[in-house]
Order: C-alpha cells, then structure tokens, then sequence
C-alpha cells in the first residue's frame, strides 16, 4: 500500500502554535514547511507558501492556538495536499522499460506540477518525486519502519529500483495570509472594526531543493516575544506580499540540485507541453 503523508504528520516534531495571523506571517518570513493545526482546521506551508488549508478557512487561525508539525522534507507538505486530490495517473511505466531519468526530463522540461510515485513490485519501499512548475524534490519511505529519505539520498535509492512508476498531475494554489491585527497604543481607542479584512497576495514560484535534505536541523528563528526556535531549511517558495513592507521573495529560488532536477533562479518558462508524457502499463505476463 502506497504511504500517504497526511497519515504519517503526527510522527513529525511538534511545538505549540500560539499567535494567530501573526505567527503564521513569521513561519512565512523563516520558510517553514510542516502543517499547522488549530481545532479540525490544516494548514500545509511548504518553504513559507501555504499551499492548502484543509477542514476550514484561513480565518480559522486569526486569534488560533494549536500545534506546529514541523516536516522532514519541505517536500512532504506539498506531496501531502497533492496526494489528497486523488488524480487519475496521467502515465505508467516500467523501469526497466523506461527509466526515471528519461521521465523526469521531460516532466521538468514540461513545467509539471504534480509527483510520480514509484512503489509498485517495490520491495524496499515508496519512492517519490514531487514538481512544481518543474522543479523537483526528492523523497522516499523506506523499510518497514518507512523512514524518510530525502534529497540525492532518496533519488539515488529511486534510480536503482525495478518496479512500476506512475506520474500525477496536481493543482496548487496558493492561500494568502492577512496581516495580523496591530496592537493599540497605550490609551487609545480601539480602531472600529473593518468589514473588509486585507490579505496578502500569495504566488507559488518553483520549488527545489537546496543542499540541505530539508527537516529538523535548520537555521534558528525569532519570535514576537524574543524567544527562539529552530526550523528546517529556507528554500524560499515564490512570494508573500501584502503591500506593506515585507522581505520580496519574488525572484524564484536558488536550487543547488542535490536531489532535484534543475538549478537556477525563478521560474522558467515551459519548452514542450506536459501532456507529451504518454506511457502504457508494462506486459507483466
């Protein structure tokens, strides 16, 4: 049976969750990656981007307190919204017959969005390659136990298994964060309330991996109140603007390939169309 991530997000480091908009605004300036719970509510955040909110809105974590799961791959959030969409397989192959190589240049040169699983006649595990717009990452379960591979590591593990691969497409969205309330100066009137609550604009640029594997031994962040914590690494996921004065994230990212599929900065235009990867289920008799 296939892993699927959002049964596994409990397994993940977790710490308390507590400051509403404007903690999820701080976890967007660090480039967090991991899910955020607040009552039935989800969030998945890859590299800073939320890329879908399950069982609610984004208004669910104004004035929130919850849990932070933080990921071991910035891979894994976004592989989790993705394999909840259910998509048919777009294509199937026989490793054999047509290795990940040959597909995955394709995929990259197509801008594919989406993730190829390879876990079929797979003894040793589930492989699996996550694009968005192209760009790759890398991420395996592996043993019985399913530990997490992530970067060259699992590529390299993906490449010298037999089995059968398929490729799914995926939709991502971007969600936009409002920007937290700011506090009252000392004496003054509360502002009245607006109806209209302004929220940031949120772009998905390409996702990579950098030469850290992603996950748990990341760069320390601070918070509102002086305190620090550690997240994973920044790979810097497109942009979150809300016409104030934020860090501009605009310029895409730097990939340093150790397990993905191209290198660069931004997002690159697509050279051949997704659709031209075709394949038929292999004859096994």
């Amino acid at each position: 049976m296939s892993t699927r991530v959002m049964e596994r997000v409990d397994e993940w480091v977790n710490s308390p969750f507590e400051e509403g908009y404007g903690e999820l605004q701080d976890l967007a300036d660090e480039s967090f990656s991991g899910v955020v719970r607040a009552g039935r509510a989800e969030l998945y955040m890859t590299a800073g981007t939320v890329v879908d909110i399950r069982e609610g809105t984004v208004e669910d974590f104004e004035d929130a307190d919850g849990t932070l799961y933080e990921a071991p791959s910035p891979a894994l959030p976004l592989l989790a919204v993705m394999q909840a969409q259910d998509a048919d397989a777009r294509a199937e192959y026989y490793t054999e017959d047509t290795g990940l190589g040959d597909v995955d240049s394709k995929l990259a040169d197509g801008g594919f969005t989406g993730y190829v699983e390879l876990s079929e006649n797979v003894l040793s595990g589930d492989y699996f390659v996550v694009y968005h717009q192209g760009r790759s990452m890398s991420v395996a379960f592996v043993g019985p136990e399913g530990r997490v591979k992530t970067g060259e590591d699992a590529r390299e593990r993906a490449t010298e298994e037999i089995g059968i691969y398929r490729v799914y497409p995926a939709d991502i969205d971007a969600v936009g964060l409002p920007d937290p309330a700011p506090a009252p100066a000392p004496g003054s009137e509360p502002a009245p309330e607006s109806e209209e609550t302004e929220t940031a604009t949120a772009t998905v640029g390409p996702v990579g991996e950098t030469a850290d594997e992603g996950g748990g031994a990341g760069r320390r962040r601070g918070r509102r109140d002086g305190s620090r914590r550690r997240w994973g690494d920044d790979i810097g996921v497109g942009s979150v603007r809300t016409g104030r004065e934020r860090p501009d994230r605009t310029g895409g990212i730097a990939v340093q390939n150790p397990g993905g599929n191209t290198g660069g900065t931004g997002p690159r235009p697509p050279r051949n169309p997704v659709d031209t990867v075709t394949g038929s289920r292999p004859d096994t008799d």
